[in-house]
């Protein structure tokens, strides 16, 4: 009926549901016929209660039903898998339900209203997808047709006595109850007295509010002003921590202004290069830190010029670096810096004295050097290898081996270079020696030259972590 409506072949159509979907293809009234929705049906004495009882049961529903759409998106929602058996008309889902060939069964209220007496049926307590119905008729051929409709059912809708009323009563026996509509004079009256209540209402509410504003507007003084004393306890409490935390970091704090002088000095300048405070403050940092005077004023320009491009680019924080300092005796202090830029156009600089790192450092490198240098010139041959692979070898294991180029070495199986009868021997050797990291005795072994010549070397193990 409906593919005909759309088609034209059809004028108008009574009490079809109503959708925004169908609404795109068919005008509707403006008044509803009446409510519909969907109804559960289940065998009678079933314990199907609510939405939740129907995971895993076998519903029958009509096949292109929209409470069929309505019943799948609504357990979707409530997570519960359900099957459904589409039938073709709403008695041959009742029958399904009467027979027990389903769980349960889906029709519209109306429908069940007529004919649930005749199947062996119950009403369960699950309904879904309250609809409209409504009159339909083609789209933009009867709007003058729909809105005559409208008038006469609103009337009709007014009359407890009407035709409507008596029509529903017939079909639907007690499902549906007439309005009752109060006398015109008595809902005048109704009126004029809610509007003086409402008016004494409002001037009460009115009075009310005058009276809690002007409360609140003091009690938010009051908390404006104990805020205000609390932010400024708190406020100088932090102040005491601050400078209880800077006098004693170690690391040097410095703030310059925007042209380069110094007005802030941590007292650590003193802790590590031995100046007073007031000794650095102005252009005085510069002058006490550094040998050189033409260094120092470069240093002085290289930073303001740093902080006038951070402050171009939005940067707060520059790159750490370095820098060599020399305490009130002449001794050099290396320092890491770190600037960042502060409020009203300050630079602040923080340093650490990483002096005895660096000769840490320094001492290290000197080390290696000697170590390699050692590695390098032994008549001992040392090859490192890892995962049975050569790593390293110095130009002693080389020429041990019958080459002279040690990188050929690189990359070789270790055991390429030991004897078919020593290997299993080698092989327990390293295991012990990675198994408990401990070193290998000097042990005579047979070896392969890399031309096949056997020869016999003291071998001794070292674990490297």
């Amino acid at each position: 009926c409906l593919r005909r409506l759309e088609a034209g072949d059809i004028d108008l159509l009574t009490a079809i549901a109503y959708t925004p979907q169908r609404a795109k293809r068919y005008d509707f009234s403006t008044e509803t016929v009446l409510v519909n929705w969907g109804q559960i049906y289940v065998p009678p004495n079933a314990p199907l209660d609510s939405l939740l009882d129907l995971q895993d049961k076998n519903i029958a529903v009509l096949k292109g039903d929209v409470y069929y759409q309505g019943l799948q998106d609504l357990l979707h929602r409530f997570e519960v898998d359900a099957r459904f058996v589409e039938l073709d008309t709403y008695p041959d889902v009742l029958d399904a339900v009467s027979r027990g060939e389903v769980d349960a069964g889906l029709t519209n209220r109306i429908f069940g209203l007529q004919f649930e007496a005749d199947y062996n049926v119950a009403r369960s307590p699950i309904v879904l997808s309250p609809i409209e119905l409504r009159f339909a008729a083609t789209k933009d051929r009867h709007a003058h047709l729909l809105r005559a409709l409208d008038i006469h059912l609103a009337a009709l809708k007014q009359d407890p006595q009407s035709a409507y009323y008596r029509s529903l009563g017939r079909w639907l026996g007690n499902g549906v109850e007439p309005v009752q509509i109060l006398p015109a004079w008595l809902r005048w009256t109704l009126a004029i007295v809610a509007g003086a209540l409402a008016l004494a209402l409002a001037i009460d509410l009115f009075l009310r509010a005058q009276v809690r504003t002007r409360t609140a507007e003091l009690a938010a003084r009051n908390q404006a002003l104990q805020q205000e004393i609390a932010r400024r306890e708190e406020a100088e409490a932090r102040m005491r921590m601050a400078d209880v935390i800077i006098s004693t970091v170690q690391n040097l704090i410095l703030v310059a202004d925007e042209k380069g002088d110094i007005i802030f000095a941590a007292p650590s300048v003193t802790r590590v290069l031995g100046y007073r405070v007031e000794e650095v403050l102005g252009d005085g940092w510069w002058a006490c830190s550094r040998k050189d005077p033409a260094e120092a004023e470069a240093e002085k320009r290289r930073i303001i010029a740093q902080a006038a491009a951070d402050a171009n680019t939005g940067q707060l924080v520059s790159p750490p670096y370095e820098r060599c300092l020399y305490d009130r005796q002449g001794n050099p202090h290396w320092i890491l810096w770190q600037d960042t830029r502060g409020p009203n156009h300050t630079l602040i600089g923080i340093g650490a004295d990483i002096t005895e790192r660096k000769e840490a450092e320094e001492s290290l490198r000197a080390s290696e050097t000697r170590y390699r240098l050692l590695v390098e010139n032994t008549t001992v041959g040392i090859v490192v290898h890892c995962d049975g692979e050569i790593v390293f070898a110095n130009p002693a294991a080389a020429r041990i081996f019958g080459l002279a180029d040690r990188q050929a070495l690189i990359g070789q199986p270790v055991m390429r270079f030991v004897h078919p009868t020593y290997r299993d021997k080698v092989r327990r050797r390293m295991q012990n020696v990675l198994k408990y990291n401990l070193p290998a005795p000097p042990l005579e072994e047979r070896l392969l030259r890399l031309d096949g010549r056997e020869i016999i070397a003291e071998v001794a193990g070292i674990p490297i972590t």
